[in-house]
């Protein structure tokens, strides 16, 4: 089975108005998932580094956020609120993220490139 792709998502997105881009983006590793800065309207609102892809909902950015400790790392799934620029994580950290759709107030997203193992989370902001 063909893997899913954890890089090589669309770096611009236009969505309700704002202009959403990443940059600086490297892989974690040869083959592993790419991250980087994560930009609205030109600015830079969060230290973190983003993968993808993202989804939309209502006035949110659903988008895969790197979560690292001294010790481990993983990613967790960040809410990035469009109407003040806060940024809320949800959910347990897991090896990968890669967002497949919201719907129905739920979050549904692969934690391997294989497609094999689906999660899903409600929205909470």
């Amino acid at each position: 089975m063909e893997g899913l792709h954890h890089s090589g998502f669309p770096e611009e997105y236009t969505y309700r108005g704002h202009f959403i881009q990443y940059k600086d983006l490297n892989e974690l590793g040869q083959g592993g998932p790419t991250t980087g800065k994560l930009l609205i309207d030109g600015k830079e609102y969060f230290k973190h580094k983003f993968s993808g892809p993202i989804v939309f909902y209502e006035n949110l950015i659903c988008v895969p956020v790197l979560d690292q400790s001294w010790i481990t790392s993983g990613f967790r799934i960040g809410l990035v609120d469009l109407n003040n620029f806060t940024l809320n994580l949800i959910g347990n950290r897991e090896p990968l993220i890669l967002m497949r759709e919201v719907k129905d107030n739920k979050i549904y997203f692969f934690t391997d490139i294989y497609g094999s193992t689906e999660k899903t989370i409600f929205v909470e902001y």
